[in-house]
């Protein structure tokens, strides 16, 4: 009788306390993937043996399997094994027709089982970024078993999330963004030597009701709440919209750096100007000011800019004021449409917008969703572009010279080269006469392969860098190609006269003939072109360009 009454006694307090109310449900049946779907690549997922298998495929960007089912607040156990090959769980996440043609973005707990090893970490996918890199608890690093079954433990509990690998807490993130979304398993893109790489995942369960946060821990919060709260204009970056006067202003530290622009005279949207870290003009300010000494060629070119030549016949690259109306009918401009989401940080910034490509007359062929990333690294400023082109009819990007990725650099910046154009006068006027001048120019490329000076022009490479001075210091601007870019690595169209372009659309031109590629989209179809670009008040080295692409390279 006693021992009944003290069972019932333990029954009872334990039902009090809410214990027993607590509740563990199976996400993965252990038998097939019905409670799933696939969203974005093409990894293959299995259910074999108890276990979700991913394998990695060739030329697939990254591959999320998905739960049907949305969540808010829960706390997520499953255990993972990698096969030398990142991953990764997606929670709160969202796919949106909307955004990125429906790419998944949302926060990831990422597994990492290169030297890096900032498995726990939290990495917002397809957003901001990093959220919390190890840096930040630089003990958890050594955590991840290689090659072998680690747990995983993830609590979203209101705006925290915390994550635990092997039983240690790895990392704590205090964020608003999104509140509720799905789960879902991650198979990272590849390059060809990992294609056949797997990831594994089992005993993955979930708790939604009566929860109860973990004790606190002594590691390092990151809290982007309070961080958001804060005056950033002497802080950090901050970005302001400002619709009435077509632009949004990126500033860091009350600098500006640069001003997204759709200004109506320029007929397509730019970066303008861009500023170093310490506010010197890397641009050319000709159409927008006449400047003294700036050459007065081609006004379609403007601060950094994406655009082609030839869209369906319709030339989008060098239309401007300078074409008179009547003879803007094969022309084709790029107009704003929205600004999807602006929001600058402590140590950086994004800015996402949406453009449409249509023809003089009207007519939309392509829509562009592009992501700025600002950002700095020392003393280098940082410019990460990603862009979505999405076919509204069927399209064909003939090949041509002068197309995509654009940026026109500062007089100072230009190479002395035997280019012969009009210039801007004392009094603000252009020159009637062409002329060939070099005077006060310091610039020089080179790239990845070796070349340097004008021999840069219409050569494959990895990055192309120009190096010169403004204002008695030396500025370094180097454009850096992606790996998982059409043509990698892309022809350069970069002039002694200032202009800097990748064009991986373009081969006729630069084999003399001998390639030729005219890229089509069907309706509906998107591509997508990734691009960084750094900005130096000091010469930067090759090592250093080297070590910026690879870093790159392992961006999403």
């Amino acid at each position: 009788m006693t021992i009944i009454y003290k069972t019932l006694l333990i029954t009872l307090l334990l039902n009090t306390c809410g214990y027993a109310q607590v509740k563990w449900k199976n996400l993965f049946n252990g038998k097939d993937l019905n409670n799933w779907k696939q969203l974005n690549g093409k990894a293959k997922f299995e259910s074999i043996n108890g276990e979700i298998i991913g394998t990695t495929v060739a030329n697939e960007p990254n591959s999320f399997l998905a739960t049907k089912e949305i969540f808010d607040d829960f706390i997520l156990e499953l255990e993972f094994k990698l096969d030398g090959t990142n991953s990764g769980v997606q929670v709160r996440s969202e796919s949106k027709s909307d955004y990125l043609n429906g790419r998944v973005h949302g926060y990831q707990i990422d597994f990492d089982p290169t030297p890096r090893a900032w498995t726990g970490g939290i990495y917002d996918e397809s957003r901001r970024g990093w959220l919390y890199p190890l840096d930040y608890n630089p003990s958890a690093k050594k955590l991840l078993k290689s090659m072998d079954w680690n747990t995983c433990r993830i609590e979203c509990l209101g705006n925290s999330i915390r994550t635990w690998i092997n039983g240690q807490e790895v990392a704590h993130l205090v964020d608003d963004v999104t509140s509720k979304g799905f789960i879902a398993l991650q198979i990272h893109a590849v390059s060809a030597a990992d294609v056949g790489k797997q990831v594994r995942w089992r005993n993955i369960r979930i708790q939604t009701n009566h929860l109860q946060p973990s004790r606190p821990n002594t590691i390092f919060i990151a809290d982007l709440i309070k961080i958001k709260n804060m005056n950033t204009q002497q802080k950090g970056f901050q970005v302001i919209e400002k619709p009435q006067a077509k632009k949004v202003d990126i500033f860091y530290k009350g600098q500006k750096i640069t001003s997204y622009t759709w200004y109506d005279s320029v007929m397509k949207t730019v970066l303008h100007p861009i500023n170093t870290l310490s506010g010197i003009n890397i641009t050319r300010e000709f159409p927008l000011t006449m400047k003294p000494g700036e050459r007065a060629d081609h006004p379609h070119q403007l601060g950094m800019f994406f655009t082609h030549e030839s869209v369906n016949g319709y030339d989008f690259w060098n239309l401007s004021t300078a074409i008179a109306p009547a003879e803007r009918n094969k022309y084709g401009k790029i107009e704003h449409n929205r600004i999807m989401h602006a929001q600058g940080w402590e140590d950086d910034a994004y800015l996402t917008t949406v453009a449409h490509w249509k023809t003089y007359q009207g007519k939309l062929l392509l829509e562009e969703t592009t992501l700025f990333h600002f950002h700095f690294v020392e003393d280098k400023l940082i410019i990460d572009r990603t862009t979505q082109l999405k076919a509204i009819e069927d399209v064909t990007f003939h090949d041509k010279k002068d197309a995509m990725l654009g940026l026109r650099v500062a007089r100072e910046l230009e190479l002395a080269n035997e280019w012969k154009d009009n210039f801007v006068m004392p009094d603000q006027s252009i020159s009637k006469e062409a002329r060939v001048d070099n005077e006060g120019v310091t610039g020089n490329y080179f790239n990845s392969q070796g070349q340097v000076g004008e021999s840069v022009w219409g050569k494959r490479a990895k990055w192309l860098c120009l190096q010169g001075k403004k204002e008695n210091k030396i500025i370094s601007i180097a454009m850096i190609d992606h790996p998982q870019n059409i043509g990698f690595p892309t022809y350069w169209h970069a002039r002694g006269y200032g202009l800097m372009a990748a064009n991986p659309l373009g081969e006729k031109i630069f084999t003399e003939g001998k390639n030729e590629l005219n890229f089509k989209l069907a309706k509906g179809e998107t591509v997508q072109f990734m691009h960084r670009t750094v900005i130096s008040e000091t010469k930067l080295a090759i090592t250093e360009i080297d070590a910026l692409a690879a870093d790159y390279t392992n961006q999403r």
